[in-house]
């Protein structure tokens, strides 16, 4: 037999409590040219559409999707949908019985929704004047536990606290527990910097390498402790002309950082109330020295 005509289910309310998922307003649709009824037919490929669908505590806003069955109990999909202040297309696949899976995502979203409470206290506060762009690609352990990530970001006009970058384009990532942050580049009216980050979250340990031209004080309310301890001595405020190459290693929970070197060059700043008309300096330190 063959199913000639189009198969649809509605359904005003579904709830499968095992995979944490609820929808509202759902369409489901078979397309007769995508399946043929046989005893050796595959799964239907099903074209999805609802209101609203909550999964694992995230929910998707008037999602579209296709499901590919063939692989149950992995199920592949693609679409678009809104979430998180925003929108994106997605394509990946979860498998049901551990509750793993990978999912592909580019689209404008507010991916600090995405931290968990306890991490969302200790932020700052964000606001994106204009939509970010993300490419986001993730790879779930069981559970839905977050196994690598990989993340390029393109934002202009974010505000943090009450600092205003015009620019901030950074590729991300995570994996084995450490955070990275490579080939960022931050650009606040004359100020731009290249940055680089490690930080592991099983110890706390950072590195990090800074290049260009900043200053240094502008960011003191936004940075670990160590930050402020490293400058506190110098006084920028009449600083126009000035790039840096700076390491720096440490630990985020400590005031100062372990070490840090590179070098600086500077015009029209003052150290200890000295002032300075030109330097270009050589720095090395370890803790407070």
């Amino acid at each position: 037999p063959t199913l000639i005509n189009e198969a649809s289910l509605k359904a005003q309310y579904l709830e499968l409590p095992s995979y944490s998922l609820i929808a509202n307003d759902l369409l489901a649709k078979i397309d007769p040219k995508k399946h043929v009824i046989n005893k050796d037919s595959k799964w239907p490929y099903i074209k999805l559409a609802t209101r609203s669908i909550e999964f694992n505590k995230l929910t998707l806003n008037t999602p579209t999707l296709g499901i590919e069955l063939n692989k149950y109990p992995s199920v592949a999909f693609c679409g678009t949908t809104g979430s998180l202040n925003g929108a994106a297309s997605l394509d990946g696949y979860i498998n049901t019985q551990n509750r793993s899976g990978k999912l592909h995502a580019n689209g404008s979203l507010d991916l600090i929704g995405l931290a968990t409470e306890k991490v969302s206290e200790k932020l700052p506060e964000f606001i994106f004047e204009t939509p970010p762009y993300y490419q986001a690609e993730l790879n779930l352990g069981p559970n839905f536990t977050l196994r690598e990530a990989q993340i390029k970001a393109n934002i202009n006009n974010l505000r943090i606290e009450d600092i205003v970058f015009d620019k901030v384009r950074a590729n991300t990532s995570f994996r084995d527990g450490i955070y990275t942050i490579k080939d960022a580049h931050i650009c606040r009216n004359q100020q731009q910097l290249h940055l680089g980050l490690s930080i592991d979250s099983h110890n706390n340990d950072y590195q990090s390498s800074l290049i260009g031209s900043i200053i240094p004080d502008d960011y003191t309310t936004l940075l670990p402790r160590w930050w402020a301890s490293i400058f506190k001595d110098f006084n920028f405020s009449g600083n126009q002309h000035a790039i840096a190459n700076f390491n720096i290693y440490g630990n985020t929970q400590a005031k100062s950082s372990n070490l840090y070197y590179g070098r600086a060059k500077a015009h029209n700043f003052s150290y200890k109330d000295v002032a300075i008309d030109e330097v270009d300096l050589i720095v090395r330190g370890r803790n407070n020295y």
